[in-house]
């Protein structure tokens, strides 16, 4: 195994719930890792299926099961796992998804070799096309200060992407328990506003496809980009564009979820506020043609 600048410990944290049928390729992919100096955490969130005789079945010292007492969502699963880390880093993997081999050593190879002001580092993907067969590479384009930035949209970096400092973690940076969806988004504008972020082009790791996915409630969706609004509002209101965009996206996941009067006050609200920006007025003339038309939306926010 190659010699690392800090050999340090990094605490691996899988929340799951009822994901018996992929708990063990996610736990596999971390198992497998070049770099092997880590701890595994299984927070389990419940689960009534077979996720904990498939876990405690595994022979590993480094892997420790938690089990909840009740389901209260993955937030409250990888806040338990904050807590109980001791590592150095703290890396983060849906237990439907797979980390490549090679992800810890080369994000700690990155951080041995950056800017110590450098607290997150995450890496491109790949996951499953839409409409077609075959997998699209994904790689956000923030690096460095992204305090600014970040509070325009949410760049797709997902927690599965991610190492971050423990040090990070300090003065109560947790993710919010009472956001239905973007509760990554907002972990990332917290430590936005404390450390830099880094980036590694290369995917690292692979989405698998799931219908159970938060991402595809878009009522949760709108209802989450409201509450993120409403909790960043004093930073995203200091840009008018930002302020316009965030109304957007609310009203888009509006219209995805068949919310049509309600999205095209959205969509109204973000064109007051940036009357230059096309998206809004495409969404609100397609909002006025029902359901039949929303495949045809549903693939331009795809795109």
């Amino acid at each position: 195994m190659r010699h690392y600048a800090s050999k340090q410990l990094v605490s691996v944290i899988i929340p799951t719930y009822n994901r018996s049928k992929t708990i063990l390729r996610a736990i596999n992919s971390v198992l497998n890792q070049t770099y092997q100096a880590f701890e595994l955490f299984i927070i389990d969130d419940g689960s009534n299926d077979k996720t904990a005789e498939i876990v405690t079945s595994l022979k590993d010292h480094r892997l420790k099961y938690i089990r909840l007492s009740k389901n209260s969502g993955a937030s409250t699963a990888r806040n338990v796992g904050i807590d109980l880390a001791e590592g150095n880093y703290i890396a983060f993997l849906d237990s439907d998804d797979e980390w490549f081999p090679t992800k810890l050593s080369k994000q700690l190879s990155n951080f041995d070799r950056c800017d110590p002001t450098i607290g997150v580092m995450y890496t491109a993907f790949y996951y499953p096309r839409t409409y077609t067969k075959g997998l699209r590479y994904f790689v956000a384009e923030l690096s460095g200060d992204i305090s600014s930035s970040i509070l325009y949209e949410n760049p797709a970096i997902h927690p599965t992407s991610v190492m971050i400092k423990r040090e990070c973690f300090q003065s109560a940076t947790r993710f919010d328990q009472t956001l239905p969806a973007c509760e990554d988004w907002d972990l990332w504008i917290q430590l936005s506003q404390k450390c830099y972020f880094g980036r590694i082009k290369e995917p690292l790791y692979l989405i698998h496809k799931d219908t159970n996915r938060i991402s595809t409630s878009y009522l949760r969706c709108a209802l989450g980009y409201r509450l993120l609004l409403q909790k960043h509002y004093n930073l995203i209101s200091q840009n008018t564009k930002y302020l316009a965009h965030h109304h957007f996206l609310i009203g888009r996941s509006l219209l995805y979820g068949g919310r049509f009067r309600e999205a095209r006050k959205e969509f109204v609200k973000s064109m007051t506020l940036w009357p230059r920006h096309f998206p809004p007025f495409l969404y609100l003339a397609f909002s006025f043609f029902g359901r039949n038309y929303l495949g045809v939306v549903n693939r331009l926010g795809s795109h």
